[in-house]
């Protein structure tokens, strides 16, 4: 498959334009063309009202920082690294590549048609977070509706959330409509897969890396926490938001892989019950019965009955076990050391 077929998001346009200068480095292209801006503001007001820093606030703004860094490359990522390299591992899931370059343009669509909504949502929320916290965000140097600082953060945030919100939305519509148009068609099970799924690896390895990307928005706790803590009307909201969080990434993850598995079992059912035919056709017939050829045939059929039924059909192993795991330790034990350590 050409990959250069496969249509690009604005994001990734950006890092690999030319203008106004061209950046060979895609983590450095996307930090200088999308987040340079407010990283310079962040630094400029971190360097103005030094004096309200605390180690608390520090760890929190850093966490945050490293996401927005984070985010664009984060996206190159998924659509230049992870996809062409399922593709190529899902070769033999994928019976006509030029079709399958439409589900990628199918999800370019959703996206384009879906996002700003879903975007709308992420940024109304957390600027009425940022609005009703005014008071709390006096203590860390924005002095209130009147301070200058307090607009300009806030219209960076929104610009920053529109990024990440797009990575976060991006990767999880395309992972789920690719796998839905594969899943559409047929997919093949295959015993001796190297992968020890019945060829099914590829897609499971595809939804943890898709929930890895997703993950990464556990960096903006530590900041939300300390945003919350010191009222009793948002903390328990925090832990809400948490709660969700956690069930978001486990859904991000066994959404596409049970809808795999479900899709498998009926493949697997339908090759288990010709092998039974065969089968039973052979021993009605009783032909050859006599020779030594008729009872290999009986045994290769057996055997090969056997080995579709042994295969594993959920793509899930230990290396994606561990994986998800520690996705789901990461935003406890970020909460955790905000909640013991700086607080």
């Amino acid at each position: 498959m050409d990959y250069n077929q496969i249509p690009k998001s604005f994001i990734i346009r950006i890092i690999k334009s030319k203008r106004p200068f061209y950046i060979r480095n895609p983590f450095l292209s996307g930090i200088t063309k999308l987040v340079l801006i407010p990283d310079i503001l962040f630094i400029i007001f971190c360097f103005l009202r030094y004096s309200h820093a605390e180690l608390f606030l520090l760890f929190g703004l850093a966490s945050n920082a490293v996401l927005i860094n984070l985010a664009p490359f984060l996206h190159w990522y998924y659509c230049c690294k992870l996809l062409p390299e399922f593709l190529k591992t899902a070769s033999s899931q994928i019976t006509n590549r030029e079709t399958l370059i439409y589900s990628f343009k199918k999800s370019n669509n959703v996206i384009r048609k879906t996002f700003w909504f879903f975007a709308a949502i992420c940024i109304g929320l957390i600027s009425g977070v940022w609005l009703f916290s005014a008071e709390i965000l006096k203590q860390w140097g924005f002095f209130g509706f009147s301070d200058p600082w307090y607009w300009v953060t806030l219209i960076c945030i929104a610009w920053v959330f529109l990024i990440m919100s797009y990575v976060f939305y991006h990767s999880i519509i395309s992972t789920n409509i690719i796998i839905g148009y594969i899943l559409n068609k047929k997919i093949f099970l295959d015993p001796f897969n190297t992968d020890n799924l019945g060829g099914l690896g590829c897609f499971g390895y595809l939804s943890i890396r898709t929930t890895t990307v997703v993950s990464a928005g556990a960096l903006i706790l530590p900041l939300a926490f300390q945003m919350t803590s010191r009222s009793d009307r948002l903390l328990p909201l925090l832990y809400v938001f948490l709660s969700l969080y956690l069930i978001f990434i486990l859904f991000t993850f066994f959404f596409p892989t049970i809808r795999v598995n479900l899709k498998a079992k009926k493949e697997q059912s339908i090759i288990l019950n010709n092998f039974r035919i065969k089968y039973n056709d052979l021993i009605n017939s009783k032909k050859g019965s006599n020779n030594l050829h008729y009872y290999l045939r009986l045994n290769q059929i057996r055997d090969r009955y056997l080995d579709y039924k042994s295969i594993r059909l959920y793509p899930f192993n230990i290396e994606i076990l561990s994986r998800l795991i520690t996705l789901i330790i990461i935003p406890i034990a970020l909460l955790l050391m905000q909640r013991f350590w700086f607080y």
